[in-house]
């Protein structure tokens, strides 16, 4: 049984020295046993920042997709087919999809075509909560009740904007620790609030430890943040470690506003350790599901 994971981000919009940025995501979890890839970035930096950073890809068992977005999902057409075989995630990642942000062009944002057509048949494709380990697992499609976290953006299915994209692949990672909950996040479409009031619920952990990845917040109103602020607050996490889509202000902001938190930029590079403890509910069905 596996009682220390280490996790270290591969992609990310700032990076250490020495490393490539992009305007991507992916992260390396890896508690010796079962490595796991979260998203492959844009496409940019994933294998050569892996291999500056000693994390050998062909070592991955698993690879999950937080949402099929072009900035987490291009980094696998760099894999080959034997890596593909092992990507999971929800069947609505390989839906073309667009944003339409007024007075600019409108934006191709899901996975490339030719990505897709490929990927298709080879990954295994759910809607459910899946279990990696006795201490980490995936959030399957998240409930939202808080219709505040809105998706974060003018997000459509169609290119005439009028089939408005909710992104309901959307989801995030969960690993048990002895102080609590940790969540990984791709983008958090479906909000902090609804990801962390789902994964505390999936788990049974009796707290939120700390979130670590993307908020998707730079254009929220004044409304959310409070809102998500006072969320923060009752939770009391140890650390938010915050990178790629959270928006640049949202970091001083909320370590202002939570004095006992550590919140901190990420950038690709960096390493987190963290103790695991067996998480005690019964795995959820990780039977694959093909398209």
């Amino acid at each position: 049984m596996a009682t220390e994971l280490t996790l270290q981000v591969l992609c990310n919009n700032q990076a250490h020295p020495g490393l490539q940025a992009e305007h991507g995501w992916s992260c390396w979890l890896d508690d010796g046993q079962s490595p796991l890839l979260f998203d492959a970035g844009a496409g940019i930096g994933l294998q050569s920042n892996a291999a500056r950073l000693g994390v050998d890809l062909q070592r991955c068992q698993h690879l999950l997709l937080s949402h099929g977005h072009w900035d987490h999902s291009g980094g696998l057409a760099s894999l080959p087919d034997a890596l593909l075989s092992r990507v999971q995630g929800h069947p609505d990642c390989l839906r073309p999809r667009v944003s339409r942000h007024v007075g600019k062009p409108v934006r191709q944002i899901g996975m490339p075509a030719d990505l897709a057509s490929r990927l298709g048949p080879l990954a295994h494709w759910g809607a459910e909560p899946l279990r990696f380990s006795d201490s980490m697992g995936s959030s399957g499609v998240i409930a939202r009740p808080h219709t505040i976290e809105d998706s974060g953006g003018p997000f459509f299915w169609d290119e005439a904007g009028e089939a408005p994209d909710p992104i309901p692949d959307d989801q995030a990672l969960w690993l048990a620790t002895p102080a609590g909950l940790v969540v990984v996040l791709g983008c958090c479409h479906a909000g902090l609030v609804n990801t962390v009031q789902h994964l505390l619920s999936l788990t049974g952990l009796p707290r939120l430890a700390g979130v670590i990845g993307g908020l998707h917040l730079l254009h929220a109103s004044q409304e959310r943040l409070a809102f998500t602020r006072r969320w923060l607050g009752h939770w009391a996490p140890d650390f938010l470690c915050l990178g790629h889509c959270s928006g640049d202000p949202v970091i001083p902001y909320l370590a202002a506003a939570l004095p006992t938190t550590q919140v901190r930029p990420i950038q690709a590079g960096d390493r987190y350790r963290f103790a695991l403890r067996p998480c005690p509910l019964p795995p959820p069905s990780n039977e694959p599901h093909r398209p």
